[in-house]
């Protein structure tokens, strides 16, 4: 430091902070001071959470829908006591969707067995697996699970 004095460098003190600029006032023992303003947007984001959350919305529909941080939802949800529901974890969930998931896994059953179906000529007839691909319009993983799904097409 002596040397950089001699150069002419100025020694500037300060303060030492921990962390980051906060934005808010720092108490001295760790703790911020939120300011009347924050406490206000603070309580205003409470309310719009607690309104999602009792409506069943999750942590990720609250966060794309109010366009907050995760982690802001779960502290605010905590100090204000709001309960968030969570589908982790959750075995045998009888959502609103499940209707929709059953329907669409019946529809690529049947496609799949109709492929079957077209497919088994053509191998019968000895055609490579990119003809059938080709002309069926699919993949050749979507063939193979047809054609093992649907063994008994064949037969």
């Amino acid at each position: 430091m002596a040397e950089f004095e001699q150069r002419g460098g100025v020694v500037k003190q300060c303060a030492i902070r921990v962390g980051g600029d906060v934005g808010a006032k720092w108490n001295g023992a760790g703790a911020i001071v939120l300011a009347n303003e924050d406490r206000m947007k603070d309580g205003e984001d409470a309310q719009r959470i607690r309104v999602l959350a009792d409506k069943g919305a999750g942590i990720t529909a609250i966060k794309y829908h109010l366009k907050i941080d995760a982690r802001r939802i779960k502290r605010l949800a905590q100090s204000y006591g709001i309960k968030i529901a969570s589908q982790r974890g959750a075995t045998g969930c009888k959502g609103p969707n499940e209707a929709n998931r059953k329907a669409t896994a019946e529809r690529g059953r049947k496609h799949r067995q109709e492929l079957a179906r077209q497919a088994m000529p053509m191998i019968a007839a000895g055609d490579s697996m990119n003809t059938i691909v080709k002309a069926l319009g699919c993949s050749k993983a979507t063939l193979a699970r047809a054609i093992e799904e649907n063994s008994h097409v064949a037969h």
